[in-house]
């Protein structure tokens, strides 16, 4: 009975803590895929708008140049975030491998 109890724990446990690479693999996708995206988004028309010299039209080309500048940093940090993503879950299945093979349980 303490061997049952013992294995029921350790597949309890193991469904809990279990990294699934492919999860990991599709959430970093996803964040590389938002970055594309955002870092695709053009901003020219507003930049290009012509017209007399007013404060107006000038505001409108600054607005144009400060949300490509933003975009690009947003795009930036997406696809950082899908690479620290996917360097976390290389670096939580070595410790799983590693912890699962000094209890014994292999992987």
């Amino acid at each position: 009975m303490h061997g049952s109890l013992g294995h029921a724990l350790r597949t309890a446990t193991q469904d809990l803590l279990t990294v699934d690479p492919d999860e990991i693999a599709a959430i970093a996708t996803r964040w590389e895929n938002a970055g594309d995206t955002v870092g695709g988004l053009t901003f020219g028309p507003i930049r290009q708008i012509f017209g007399t010299s007013s404060r107006v039209i000038t505001a409108l080309r600054s607005t144009g140049e400060s949300a490509e500048s933003a975009a690009d940093k947003l795009a930036a940090q997406l696809r950082s975030t899908a690479s620290t993503c996917r360097k976390a879950a290389a670096t939580l299945t070595d410790t799983d491998d590693a912890a699962s093979e000094h209890l014994g349980g292999g992987h």
